[in-house]
Parts: structure tokens; sequence; C-alpha cells
């Protein structure tokens, strides 16, 4: 715990780490599974750095939305983000009790799982089941307690949950030598361009296809 990777030496075969104390060391290895995730990635939103607005990707986060309803006595919620994690995030708060509407910018709703009639029939379902979809929205703002979008049309929440995609965490594998493209580069096999490195998870991207999207 508390331990920083800060280089893979992939010819020693030595992770380079960090430790709680600020001294330095390292692990050998001989096989390496790079699976360092990936982080929310928050669009230029103006407001988007308030308390009351949340990316949730751990338990803390998670534990950071419950204080602020319980702290902003919170009835109504807006999740910019209409992917699979935004819809999850939707639903778990409208069955919290909370009045949710959901914002997504694309024509409709999982434009990267599902075709268009599926994606309205998605969008059908969720409205019935009382989860407000606004697809094709185009956000200005959020202020204290609404969302705001160009066309002036205001969404009260307070609680916002930003669900706008990821980015993987990439860098210790750029500078280890390690190929990156965007993603971690990784075959069927979870090889990487370096021997006996291997990458798995929302970091990297198998036989041109990034593992952070479900399909």
């Amino acid at each position: 715990a508390d331990t920083e990777v800060i280089k893979i030496d992939t010819d020693a075969k030595m992770v380079r780490v960090q430790l709680r104390d600020g001294s330095f060391g390292g692990v050998v290895y001989d096989k390496l599974v790079y699976a360092l995730g990936a982080f929310c990635f928050v669009p230029p939103i103006k407001g988007a750095d308030q308390d009351h607005v949340v990316s949730v990707r751990s338990i803390k986060d998670t534990e950071h939305v419950r204080r602020i309803i319980e702290e902003r006595k919170a009835t109504k919620a807006v999740c910019i983000g209409g992917g699979v994690m935004g819809l999850e995030g939707a639903w778990g708060l409208k069955a919290g009790g909370l009045d949710v509407t959901v914002l997504e910018t694309a024509p409709g709703l999982l434009p990267k799982q599902l075709d268009d009639p599926a994606s309205a029939k998605l969008e059908e379902i969720c409205n019935s089941k009382g989860v407000h979809i606004v697809t094709g929205a185009k956000i200005s703002e959020i202020t204290e307690d609404a969302v705001v979008l160009e066309d002036g049309t205001r969404y009260e929440a307070q609680l916002v949950i930003m669900s706008t995609g990821m980015r993987p965490h990439t860098k210790v594998a750029e500078e280890s030598g390690i190929e990156v493209d965007k993603w971690v580069v990784a075959d069927s096999k979870m090889q990487t361009n370096v021997k006996d490195v291997f990458a798995c998870g929302d970091c990297c991207v198998i036989n041109g296809q990034p593992q952070a999207f479900w399909v």
C-alpha cells in the first residue's frame, strides 16, 4: 500500500518503486502484468470543479456521493454521460429515491454498444422506469443547483455525476519503452512489444479493441 511505481526496467526485469517513507526500492519479476487501469476524464465544463460534481471510480467516490446527498439533502441528480457507467449510476440513484436525469451529448444511448433501434428502445425503457433521458444535450455550465444547457434549459441538481469516459494510465508504460497508442498495446495473448510484459484491463488495447469498452 502507498507504493508508487516509478518505472519498469525491462532489461533488468525490475519494477522501480517509491515507498511510503519516501525511499526507493525495486521488485524483480519473471513475468509482469501491466494493469494500472484508467482514470475518469472530466471535460472542461464550467463549474465541473465544484464539490457536488463527482466522478465515481472508487469506494471513496461513492462515500463522497453519499455525503453530498446527506449534507445537501439532495432530491434531484443529473448524470452527465449516457454510457454504461452513467446509466448504472443513474439507476442506483433512482433506486435510492432521487429524481434522476441523464444528459447524453450523443444522439442516442450507448453508441459504442448498440445500434440506433436498440438505443432508442433502451431510452424508452429508461424513461418508462422514471430515469429521464436527454440525448443531444449540449452542456453550457454546472451551477450550484443546476446543469444548464446551451439553449438555456436548466435541470435542477443538488448532485451531479460525471460519467464522461476514461483515459488509460499509460505514463509508466511510455517511460519504460512499452508500446502505447493511446492505450498500452497488446496482442490476443496480452503480450506487449516487450518480452515477458503483458497488459490487461482498462489501460490496454488488445488487437485494436480498447478493453475499457464493454461490448
